[in-house]
């Protein structure tokens, strides 16, 4: 029982795994109202958000080099997640929106706690995983309120747009972006072998400036709550420099990768679209709810899998190889890569509704494939029944 508390994302990643194939699945089906609307809050709900927390309740412990998660705080998640996938289920916004925002609110207590009680430093992505702590706090409240006003039409506090458009930008879109583009730092060039340049004053500030990267960080988030505000354009304007900044500076992604493999391959070729896509988007404000996709299934789907996987590797102490080896991870990738294009341009198709389909049954078949990859390599190593000598 104490090696859950040590490794939490074993008890939340198997949560992410239904959440992202109920979530596929809506699209795959016959399209109806219910898919429609809900497919969206499985996809981030209950597969990133799970994902967050058990990455968040497994390494910010590491980061602080503070105590483990409790068991108080492991129960309240798995609650709060069995609250939200039984509400989806249902289709009760309201009380999914609450059980969201309590979920959230656990993981900001947990982190803080840690953070006060720490015993070695402040990494520089910090601030970057508080910033998208804030922005899941600020786009579920909107949530909150837009089911309140939904359900009692009475209550009309705020506008209806805005808070859809705040719920959309701080947490459909912003929260997971400034998580995962600020922890990409230490990740992504650790999975593609790349080292930062420290020999000149320019390497040595970049790589540890603690006030430059919470100067990002802050304008990162930044540009999220602008564009939830109804500043969309120079939202999205100032967020493509920072993201091609992250990518040049943070991810190293132009420097030459030690490792080769798929992992590499398809690591550089996710964070590339990333920075690609942001500068895409203010060009086509009007299209922003399908070429957001290119962030969605690229940088959410396939670099969160590779993050997971990544972590599921090193801690169960697979075969660290099979990154870079394993055709399976690189027909899964291709696949999900084969879903981005084809979810990004489905609108300029005459059959969008028959394209959508296809993008998901891509992307189901790439899921599975890659868990199940990972599913068998763990069986091989702890399932199987060793003979008796």
């Amino acid at each position: 029982m104490h090696a859950l508390r040590e490794n939490p994302y074993r008890l939340f990643f198997p949560i992410a795994f239904f959440g992202i194939v109920t979530g596929l699945s809506l699209m795959v089906v016959p399209l109806n109202a219910y898919g429609m609307q809900w497919h969206r809050e499985w996809m981030i709900g209950l597969f990133l958000l799970p994902i967050m927390i058990g990455f968040l309740f497994t390494a910010g412990p590491k980061f602080y080099a503070s105590f483990p998660v409790t068991w108080l705080e492991l129960v309240l998640a798995l609650l709060c997640f069995l609250g939200m996938a039984i509400s989806a289920t249902l289709g009760n916004e309201l009380s999914f929106a609450l059980l969201k925002l309590f979920a959230i609110s656990v993981l900001l207590c947990f982190l803080m706690v840690r953070i006060l009680k720490r015993s070695s430093g402040f990494p520089i992505f910090s601030p970057f995983i508080l910033g998208s702590i804030l922005l899941g706090v600020i786009g579920s409240m909107a949530h909150v309120l837009l089911a309140i006003q939904i359900q009692y039409p009475a209550f009309d506090l705020v506008s209806v747009d805005r808070l859809i458009s705040l719920r959309s930008a701080c947490y459909f879109t912003g929260m997971f972006q400034v998580l995962i583009y600020g922890a990409g730092m230490r990740f992504f060039p650790m999975m593609t072998i790349v080292a930062r340049p420290g020999d000149t004053a320019y390497g040595k500030l970049i790589g540890s400036s603690k006030l430059l990267w919470f100067s990002v960080a802050v304008l990162f988030v930044l540009t999220f709550i602008l564009e939830g505000s109804g500043f969309a354009q120079p939202a999205l304007w100032l967020r493509a420099f920072i993201v091609a900044f992250i990518g040049i500076e943070g991810w190293l992604v132009f420097r030459k990768f030690q490792a080769s493999g798929v992992y590499p391959f398809f690591v550089r070729l996710v964070l590339i679209t990333a920075i690609v896509a942001q500068v895409i988007y203010p060009l086509f404000p009007g299209q922003r709810v399908h070429l957001y996709h290119a962030t969605f299934v690229g940088i959410f789907g396939m670099g969160v899998l590779m993050v997971a996987g990544h972590v599921i590797i090193a801690h169960e102490k697979l075969n660290l190889s099979m990154r870079n080896t394993s055709r399976a991870f690189a027909i899964a990738l291709g696949l999900l890569f084969l879903a981005l294009l084809t979810r990004t341009t489905a609108q300029l198709t005459k059959s969008y509704p028959f394209h959508l389909q296809m993008a998901a049954i891509c992307a189901l078949i790439g899921v599975l494939l890659f868990c199940g990859k990972i599913g068998w390599e763990l069986w091989k190593k702890h399932g199987q029944v060793k003979p008796q000598p």
